[in-house]
């Protein structure tokens, strides 16, 4: 026969159990509508890191925000032609975009950074010309971070959205057609081997066969290079047509390496 000490204390230990069973059923139910809701209210923030006129710049942060997968409060642009963004600085993003034209204030320190920003499990999107004729420098360079090779650049022959070898990837949705416009500024360079643990992936080309959008594998973070200049038609004639979908694809790339879809992205602002 049972102590009533003893049986008290099986009581406890038998309701115990339950209750704690009865808690973890709650938390996994109600696990999903968490996360959604985290995804709405937690939103990310992006820099673009570039050296051009101002206006160029605020170009392509407009046709991110277009899309509806950030908005304007959430995109910081940085001149890296006077200024080279510290570690610590990065760190406040989840993805960075990468496109020179006036060079850098430092090529090597940018590099350098940037490998460790992305070691971290940050993602980096890599765009002309810092992926043609401007390349980063520094571990960047020399620790094979480019899925595109930057061997220089060559523009003045209009391309167009050729073969998508990735149709179901998620920086091409809703990436229907794309113009280069009239100088169509790409890298010359093909795509890099896979070598030391990390793996090139070329998700799409131009019509001419060159590497459009390709992924750099093997890294803590995501590293994603566009090969075309950001800008669009709407600051300089020659440049991507606005009417196009570069707008889908920056934005998705930069999606993508903040590690979420497009259509999650979106749904954080309806």
């Amino acid at each position: 026969m049972l102590s009533l000490f003893s049986l008290a204390k099986r009581l406890r230990e038998t309701f115990g159990r339950a209750a704690r069973s009865n808690l973890a059923r709650v938390r996994k139910s109600f696990k999903p509508g968490v996360e959604a809701l985290e995804d709405r209210l937690v939103p990310a923030r992006i820099a673009l890191l570039g050296s051009q006129p101002a206006s160029w710049q605020q170009d392509v942060k407009n046709k991110i925000v277009s899309t509806g997968q950030f908005t304007a409060a959430q995109i910081d642009i940085i001149n890296i032609g006077t200024t080279t963004p510290t570690l610590a600085t990065l760190d406040q993003y989840a993805a960075v975009l990468v496109f020179s034209d006036d060079g850098y204030a430092d090529a090597i320190t940018l590099g350098n950074n940037l490998a460790a920003y992305v070691n971290q499990g940050h993602g980096v999107v890599d765009a002309v010309f810092s992926i043609a004729s401007e390349p980063l420098g520094g571990l960047w360079a020399s620790g094979g971070y480019n899925a595109i090779a930057t061997t220089g650049q060559t523009e003045g022959h209009e391309l167009h959205l050729g073969t998508v070898e990735k149709p179901n990837d998620p920086i091409m949705k809703g990436v229907n057609s794309f113009d280069g416009g009239s100088s169509s500024y790409i890298s010359t360079g093909g795509i890099v081997p896979n070598s030391g643990g990390h793996d090139s992936s070329l998700i799409a080309s131009w019509s001419n066969g060159s590497p459009l959008v390709a992924e750099r594998t093997g890294f803590a973070g995501k590293v994603v290079d566009l090969n075309f200049y950001p800008p669009s038609s709407t600051v300089r004639s020659d440049f991507w047509l606005a009417n196009t979908d570069g707008a889908e694809l920056l934005a998705n790339s930069l999606t993508y390496a903040e590690n979420l879809t497009p259509s999650k992205a979106a749904g954080r602002y309806n």
